[in-house]
């Protein structure tokens, strides 16, 4: 904040004239702090290191307040920086939706009911926050927000349990594996999803507002969506294939016990990012098509590269991760051999993200360079190549 709005740089007041008369840099400017504060967030509200509060003899109000409090003070930046543009009804209209937003994607999904209560309070705050005029709307809607959410988040975060719906599993053991995985990130690591949500939502929102400012013609913008969705996309898919390789961790010992080889648990690992890839670049496509006006064949044709490079950014997210998962267990394995000591080998430790980020940051230049050359075949090439690299072994 101090590089932009010090000294001769933009002032906060013009921030905010700017985006009251624009709904799309409103809405990106919001989705790009609700995905800079959510690890601070949501360490507050579901950390671990919070648990043993939990137990202790004191009202849970109390503990609500206290932790209330503490996530406004996270968001008040954000809210500072409104304030000083638009006054006190300003920031307060932002401040707390923007906490409630937070608190709500901390909650874990339980069932139909508590997916249909969080998409609707969502849906509602993001047209409040989209239409704009009076500050009262979206105020109101984020308190009856954070008011819901607070409570259940302090009460389900020892569990980390998300998603508990009762569908039964497909019997073919690929299908199945792959579901399983699939229900184990909406069980267990909600917070990526809404992660991954967001940074496409912010993607989607950066390829409107250029659509809006640059006159392209339609061949130009769709070449144009597709760099932006290939970055968004490895951004998305990066943080959702650690979940999965880690689910997929946890289960070896069940498959190599049910006679499961790699091309099965490979097939498994493919349909479970296939599929978040595939939905990720339909909602992509969905959201970039109706705020630019796209129709017809032009709309067809950014919904099969939104898509295609949905699926092959997240097959090389899901390659890559599994790729280190081996790699760090081959150096714990070497370390603990060397030192002798068994209980170096921990199954439960993280992935090294450095990794993957190195390797989603490859797979985009890979893919603006696929694009720049093949141009309308980039997302099938890249889709091909990135699932040829799947299969490979080690």
């Amino acid at each position: 904040m101090s590089v932009l709005f010090g000294g001769n740089g933009m002032r906060p007041d013009d921030l905010v004239d700017t985006a009251r008369h624009s709904a799309g840099l409103r809405l990106s400017l919001w989705a790009g702090w609700l995905l800079l504060a959510a690890p601070a967030t949501r360490a507050l509200l579901s950390g671990d290191q919070l648990d043993y509060l939990r137990w202790l003899p004191i009202s849970r109000r109390s503990f609500w307040l206290i932790l209330g409090v503490l996530l406004l003070a996270i968001e008040s930046p954000w809210a500072l920086l409104w304030g000083l543009g638009g006054g006190i009804g300003v920031m307060l209209s932002v401040w707390i939706p923007t906490a409630a937003v937070h608190a709500c994607i901390s909650v874990p999904i339980r069932g139909w009911p508590d997916a249909v209560m969080s998409a609707s309070w969502l849906a509602l705050l993001i047209l409040a926050m989209a239409v704009g005029g009076s500050a009262w709307v979206p105020l109101c809607v984020g308190a009856a927000g954070l008011a819901w959410a607070m409570p259940l988040a302090w009460a389900r975060g020892p569990d980390r349990v998300g998603w508990t719906g009762t569908r039964r599993l497909v019997q073919h053991p690929v299908i199945a594996l792959a579901q399983c995985y699939v229900r184990s990130l909406l069980r267990a690591r909600c917070g990526a999803l809404w992660r991954a949500l967001v940074l496409i939502a912010l993607g989607a929102a950066f390829a409107a507002l250029f659509a809006h400012a640059n006159r392209f013609a339609s061949a130009e913008f769709i070449t144009v969506a597709t760099v932006i969705a290939a970055v968004s996309m490895a951004l998305a898919t990066g943080g959702l294939a650690a979940p999965v390789v880690e689910t997929e961790r946890g289960l070896r010992w069940v498959m190599a016990s049910s006679g499961l080889g790699h091309d099965a648990r490979t097939g498994a690992r493919v349909l479970a990012m296939g599929w978040l890839g595939f939905s990720l670049g339909t909602l992509y496509a969905v959201v970039v098509a109706f705020a630019a006006g796209l129709t017809g064949w032009p709309a067809g044709q950014l919904a099969g590269s939104s898509v295609l490079m949905g699926v092959a950014m997240a097959l090389f997210a899901g390659r890559v991760t599994s790729w280190a998962e081996r790699a760090d267990s081959a150096a714990k394995s070497g370390r603990a051999g060397r030192a002798g000591r068994a209980d170096e080998l921990d199954e439960t430790d993280g992935i090294d993200g450095n990794r993957i980020v190195i390797a989603m940051l490859g797979a985009v230049v890979v893919a603006v360079v696929t694009i720049a050359v093949l141009d309308e075949l980039s997302a099938p090439a890249l889709a091909a190549l990135a699932l040829s690299l799947s299969w490979q072994r080690g």
